[in-house]
């Protein structure tokens, strides 16, 4: 089973087509909105896995608002991985979606392991008010 290295949100990678070397934009790990409910941008889940020995990997990744209900799903292409290849980056494109409310929402990473979808990790995303401007 693929092991997850990492994962982490942002608004763009940036992937170099001559060095494969990926530039991550605007990593995001907490968001303010001055009022509710709101909306949160395009967003890219960028996440890179250990292979063991498959030849291929198929993962979602679902967003969970601060209540535990679930408010997103989205499911990434399989990704193909030759056999020479050790690790392997999936970036899932995440659409705009609600934010009803302040508080801490997950994303949850699962693949499919012999046709059963396994998390294996939570990814926190805070959401706040933004604090009061003082003069």
């Amino acid at each position: 089973m693929s092991k997850l290295v990492w994962a982490i949100p942002c608004i763009r990678p940036i992937v170099d087509a001559g060095t494969n070397m990926v530039t991550y934009v605007d990593v995001i790990d907490s968001m303010a909105f001055p009022a509710f409910p709101a909306q949160a941008p395009f967003l890219v889940m960028a996440t890179l896995w250990q292979c063991e020995g498959e030849s291929g990997l198929d993962m979602r990744v679902l967003l969970y608002g601060p209540e535990g209900n679930q408010i997103l799903k989205v499911d990434a292409d399989h990704a193909e991985i030759p056999a020479q290849i050790h690790r392997v980056r999936l970036h899932v494109v995440m659409p705009p979606f609600p934010i009803p409310v302040p508080g801490r929402y997950e994303y949850g990473i699962q693949i499919r392991v012999k046709g059963k979808w396994n998390e294996v990790a939570r990814i926190p995303l805070d959401v706040e008010v933004p604090p009061p401007v003082t003069k």
